[in-house]
C-alpha cells in the first residue's frame, strides 16, 4: 500500500513537473515576444520561472522528508512497543523472583529455628509448642544473608524461653487432660 502511494505521489509530480515546464516554455515563448520591452521584464520573467522551478523541487522534498519521517515513526514505535513488552515482562519476572526469595527465606529462617533447638537439645512440651514457638519468635534480629545461611538464631531462641517458658519442658510435662504422658 506504501509503494501504490509513492507511485501516485510520484505520478502527481511528474505531472506537476511537466506542467511547470510547460508554463516556462510559454513564458519564454512570452519573453521573446516582449524582448522590445526592455530586460527587466525579461529578467523578472526568467527569476520567476526559477523561482517556481525552486518552489516545486522544495514541495517535492518536502513530501519525501515528511514521508520519511512518517515511516521512521512507525519504525520507532513497532520498536518501542517491543521495548516496553520486554519491561513489563522483565518487570513481572522480577516481582515473581522477589516474592519467591522472600518465601525462601522464611523456610531458611523455619528450618534454621528448628536445627538451632535440636543442636541445642531445647525440649518442648510437644510438637505442637514446637511449631508454636517458631510462631512467636522475635525474628527481627535473624538475617539471611545471600548465600542462603541463617545469623542470630541463638538469641532468638534465648529470648523464647525467657519470654515463653510454658513452651519448654521435659517430656513428663502433662497433657491438657491433667494427667502425666
Amino acid at each position: 500500500m506504501a509503494d501504490e502511494e509513492r507511485n501516485e505521489d510520484e505520478t502527481s509530480e511528474e505531472e506537476e513537473e511537466s506542467s511547470d515546464e510547460e508554463q516556462e516554455q510559454e513564458q519564454e515563448q512570452k519573453q521573446e515576444q516582449g524582448a522590445g520591452d526592455g530586460d527587466a521584464q525579461a529578467e523578472l520573467a526568467r527569476v520567476r520561472v526559477a523561482l517556481k522551478k525552486a518552489n516545486a523541487e522544495a514541495a517535492k522534498r518536502r513530501k519525501e522528508l515528511e514521508r520519511f519521517q512518517q515511516e521512521e515513526k512507525k519504525r520507532q514505535d513497532a520498536e518501542l512497543s517491543d521495548l516496553e513488552k520486554a519491561q513489563k515482562l522483565s518487570e513481572e519476572w522480577k516481582s515473581k523472583f522477589d516474592e519467591l526469595s522472600a518465601d525462601l527465606d522464611g523456610m531458611r529462617m523455619r528450618q534454621a529455628f528448628y536445627d538451632a533447638t535440636a543442636a541445642a537439645k531445647v525440649v518442648f512440651v510437644n510438637d505442637a509448642a514446637w511449631q508454636d514457638a517458631y510462631d512467636l519468635s522475635d525474628l527481627s534480629g535473624v538475617e539471611v544473608d545471600e548465600d542462603g545461611s541463617v545469623s542470630g538464631m541463638d538469641e532468638v531462641i534465648k529470648a523464647l524461653q525467657k519470654s515463653r517458658p510454658h513452651l519448654f519442658g521435659t517430656a513428663g510435662a502433662p497433657d491438657i487432660k491433667g494427667g502425666k504422658k
